[in-house]
């Protein structure tokens, strides 16, 4: 038999069931978000005042650049912190990522934060161990703070030790 060129081609093109292929995939000159390192601690020392019911926290992670850089925020809800001037050191995500936003929010359900009325509370967020945003708990309903992970903020690894020798000053002056 003979063979129908037209047939052919649309065959060829289309497959057999008569489906058109899709457009070669667009290539993107802008440039995608790496998380980076992911194993940043973020914890909360926090030190209560004589109405530790009152107070809660929540952290949540501001606009994640990707779903492997999300993770799940953290709560402790009013009621859930009991001891009177107690203080607490709280792990609140133990996979934040590099280059991240975390917003931590302290709250005082009374309205009279946390000092100095009834007790000298206070709190601070940390990131691997550093503090990050400390707060005397002088708030009324509640106090928010914003840290980006990685950004002013050292690594885990020391720094070189400083040199015993001095540096010479420089000559030809």
């Amino acid at each position: 038999g003979m063979l129908d060129a037209a047939d052919a081609v649309r065959c060829a093109v289309g497959g057999a069931a008569g489906f058109m292929p899709t457009r070669a995939p667009t290539l993107s000159t802008a440039p995608t978000h790496d998380c980076g390192r992911c194993d940043h601690v973020l914890s909360l020392d926090l030190l209560t005042d004589g109405w530790p019911r009152e107070t809660s926290y929540e952290l949540e992670h501001v606009a994640p650049h990707g779903e492997g850089c999300a993770i799940a925020g953290a709560v402790g809800p009013p009621g859930s912190l009991t001891g009177f001037n107690t203080r607490y050191n709280i792990t609140l995500a133990d996979e934040a990522c590099d280059g991240e936003t975390y917003a931590l929010t302290v709250r005082d359900e009374y309205g009279d934060g946390m000092c100095c009325t009834h007790g000298a509370g206070s709190w601070a967020l940390r990131v691997d161990g550093v503090v990050a945003y400390a707060s005397s708990g002088a708030f009324g309903f509640e106090e928010t703070a914003t840290v980006v992970v990685g950004a002013a903020f050292p690594t885990r690894a020391p720094t070189a030790a400083p040199s015993v020798t001095p540096t010479p000053e420089p000559r030809g002056r």
